[in-house]
């Protein structure tokens, strides 16, 4: 059984339509050319006219005036009157080629709505919207977009879409883009896109539209959405999270401390100084000096971690005062503490770089003074082999929140850096650190695990910021960031 073919016509009144009309369309062209034609040919009638009113010397004989006078005004009327019985012609077309122009006019006007619409949504919409073409240049994009980069729209276009996006992510969404242009499926893809704010998180989906133009491919049409927003959220839940089980951590200390280290501070005091008085009796090349000096240093070591102990017991106890930061750190250079570090280790080189005329901050001396102390020995510590340590401090006013370690807000501090110049850390041994009893140091040095612990607890009792940057065998940066009262400022 053979199928009627069917008539696309019938299925389509807007191509019917331009069918009739396309029909139309020779004569009335022909008709319109003679038209213009005898326009102006009546034109040069007339001018010849005024030419022999005038009296004008015309190069031609009386009978060949008198030919063209004839054929003009013949070609002329015939014009007149062709383009006369055309319009009649017009005016009066079949019912089924009316018919047919209205309904492609009914057809076009859905279709330049849609279009309308279109343009409308991609423009306007949140959404990052863009249409790549191969080779990664920026055929069309949104409004979104532009603002995203912190650039004028007009500009984007044409360039190169890798040129907007951070240089670790560029071969990975290079690999999305041609993926979609060459119609394969792709999963989800978070880029990190590069403008005057910084660093913007997008994440594309899984989905694109292929753009054709007269049956070819030019291009891909992918959307994504800012993130960032919704990024930074996730990472304070994960501190606000972290504080309170390190917090839940830090009262059980504080009670096992308040419990026991008055006790072991009156017992070790005599560990601490017998040493010294026997070391003295004894000469130069006794046998019993290493032992003696072995049991001065573990009994110096159990003293610092008691005084650990007891700055986690006084945590929120404590009368706040006006501190001078480069006073504290003076005063700490002349202590017995600081004296043995140096004996210890005199290869480490200190250089001191204060700002003159810091303004002073609110806090307990004694508590800072601990953490300061417990940051100052592990930069010691990290230099067995000697380097240089930098003691610095300076005012800063933050116009917008950094990013370090901690989020740090805007406003006006002072800042305490420690820098080293030894082994470094990765990121998970930045992260270890701070644990309480995660020591990362040998036996033979002085880790009790708790000074790190002790120096985040101090600095969320005086609501100040800890920033933190290392690399492995490259050194480390501690930074302390003591907020202004705006009354200070």
């Amino acid at each position: 059984m053979t199928s009627k073919k069917e008539n696309p016509e019938q299925t389509d009144p807007a191509a019917a339509g331009l069918n009739k009309i396309n029909s139309y369309r020779a004569p009335a062209r022909a008709v319109s050319i003679f038209a213009v034609t005898a326009l102006i040919l009546l034109v040069l009638y007339f001018a010849l006219l005024w030419a022999e009113g005038q009296g004008m010397d015309i190069k031609l004989s009386g009978d060949q005036i008198m030919l063209l006078k004839r054929l003009f005004l013949i070609v002329a009327t015939g014009g007149v009157f062709l383009a006369l019985l055309m319009n009649i012609f017009q005016r009066r077309l079949p019912p089924e080629l009316m018919r047919a122009l209205e309904s492609l006019t009914a057809t076009q006007q859905p279709r330049k709505e849609l279009e309308d619409k279109y343009r409308f949504f991609f423009e306007e919409s949140q959404t990052l919207n863009l249409i790549i073409e191969k080779g990664g240049g920026i055929r069309e994009t949104n409004r979104s977009f532009a603002n995203l980069v912190d650039a004028e729209r007009e500009s984007v276009l044409g360039s190169n879409v890798l040129d907007y996006v951070d240089e670790g992510d560029r071969e990975k969404f290079a690999g999305y883009i041609g993926r979609h242009l060459e119609g394969e499926l792709t999963s989800r893809l978070e880029v990190n896109f590069i403008g005057k704010r910084g660093k913007r998180a997008v994440r594309f989906g899984e989905g694109h539209l292929n753009i054709v133009e007269n049956h070819v491919p030019v291009g891909v049409l992918i959307s994504g959405v800012d993130v960032t927003s919704l990024k930074d959220s996730e990472r304070s839940q994960a501190e606000l999270e972290k504080k309170l089980r390190q917090a839940s951590r830090m009262e059980s200390l504080g009670l096992l401390a308040g419990g026991v280290a008055h006790d072991l501070k009156n017992i070790l005091n005599p560990l601490i100084g017998y040493p010294d008085f026997l070391l003295k009796q004894l000469p130069p090349d006794s046998p019993l000096r290493r032992p003696i000096l072995k049991m001065k240093q573990s009994a110096t070591r159990t003293s610092e971690m008691v005084q650990n102990f007891l700055a986690l017991a006084r945590r929120g106890r404590f009368e706040a005062g006006k501190v001078e930061l480069n006073l504290m750190i003076e005063s700490f250079l002349e202590t017995i503490e600081f004296k043995e570090l140096q004996i210890r280790y005199p290869d480490v080189k200190i250089t001191l770089d204060l700002a003159h005329r810091l303004l002073p901050i609110e806090g307990s001396a004694a508590q800072l003074r601990q953490a300061f102390m417990n940051l100052v020995r592990n930069a010691f510590e990290a230099m067995p082999e000697g380097g240089k340590l930098t003691i610095s401090t300076f005012p800063i006013s933050l116009e917008y929140p950094r990013r370090g370690y901690q989020q740090i807000p805007r406003g006006n501090f002072n800042v305490i850096t420690i820098s080293d110049e030894g082994k470094g850390m990765t990121e998970e041994e930045m992260t270890a650190i701070f644990e309480p009893f995660q020591s990362g140091k040998t036996m033979d040095g002085s880790g009790s695990g708790l000074g790190m612990f002790v120096v985040t607890g101090v600095l969320e009792d005086h609501r100040a910021y800890l920033d933190l940057q290392s690399e492995k065998n490259r050194g480390s940066d501690f930074s302390i960031y003591f907020p202004l009262k705006d009354s200070e400022t």
